[in-house]
């Protein structure tokens, strides 16, 4: 599991990440060959990723669709948020049956707590 900053939030929040000495570490294309190589290194069965904005999953999804199926969620939780959970999966070893989204933020609001 990687959260892979959004590149959104990177732009949103420039100032909180001054204290980052080499800029390259920031930079988006940068970040993306540094997940893909340890994807390679670690050939996972399941992927999950946090802050993955629409752009980094189409990118990621064309690298990887030959091994891997995947999926990615919008986040919730008001007005801005461009950034959400991407999964893949190695479709030699797992076949989606079914998928539910859950809400966190809300998810208690279902259950009976008694």
């Amino acid at each position: 599991s990687y959260n892979i900053l959004a590149n959104s939030l990177l732009k949103k929040y420039q100032t909180g990440y001054s204290y980052v000495l080499d800029q390259k570490y920031l930079d988006p294309d940068y970040r993306l060959d540094l997940l893909v190589k340890d994807l390679e290194e670690l050939l996972p069965d399941i992927m999950c990723l946090q802050e993955v904005d629409k752009e980094t999953f189409e990118e990621l999804w064309m690298l990887l669709k030959d091994e891997y199926e995947g999926n990615r969620i919008q986040r919730l939780g008001g007005e801005g948020w461009i950034d959400g959970l991407a999964t893949f999966y190695n479709k030699e070893k797992f076949v989606l049956i079914n998928e539910k989204r859950i809400d966190l933020d809300n998810c208690f609001d279902e259950l009976e707590v008694t």
